[in-house]
């Protein structure tokens, strides 16, 4: 008979690093007190090694049914698979083995270069929103510059409006005057 592990948690995971908190939380130990039972395999033996100062652990045999859950948990369910129609299997068309038998799609040339290359006329290609706007402006050329900002006023000795006044360098400790 297969042996079954009681682990209770006895000690908090505060404190203690993140690897043997996450080890406590897979064995499936949430509070202080809690008792969990997993079957012994190397898995977990290895699991309460890591973690064996914050738990306690009692050995005990399976009991029959326990085995019986863990069997029918275990098992897959047998696949049902239903005969096919003779007439589905004869309407059925078997795939080429090789290239040759394929049928040949002609290919379509994704560029314009592409296009004239193969001696055909040249296709559209697909345009970016970058590319749209720059044919806009070239077909509309007094609505570009209408779209520009204007040009910054400047006063009379020539300095710019409303700009940001120039940063001069701090004058404390460090500056050379």
């Amino acid at each position: 008979m297969a042996l079954v592990l009681e682990i209770k948690l006895v000690k908090s995971t505060i404190g203690h690093p993140k690897r043997q908190e996450r080890t406590v939380r897979a064995l499936g130990l949430r509070s202080i007190g809690q008792v969990v039972s997993h079957r012994d395999t190397p898995a977990v033996r290895g699991m309460l090694r890591v973690v064996q100062h914050l738990v306690e652990v009692k050995e005990r045999p399976e009991t029959p049914e326990e085995r019986a859950k863990r069997i029918e948990r275990t098992q897959t369910p047998a696949r049902k698979t239903e005969p096919v129609p003779a007439a589905a299997k004869a309407t059925r068309t078997p795939a080429p083995t090789s290239g040759a038998e394929a049928p040949a799609e002609k290919a379509t040339p994704k560029t314009k270069k592409a296009a004239q290359d193969k001696g055909g006329e040249a296709a559209e290609a697909p345009k970016s929103a970058k590319a749209k706007a720059t044919k806009k402006e070239a077909a509309a050329p007094g609505d570009a510059a209408a779209k520009k900002q204007p040009a910054a006023k400047r006063s009379a000795s020539g300095a710019a409006v409303g700009a940001k006044a120039e940063k001069k360098p701090a004058k404390g400790k460090g500056t050379a005057e």
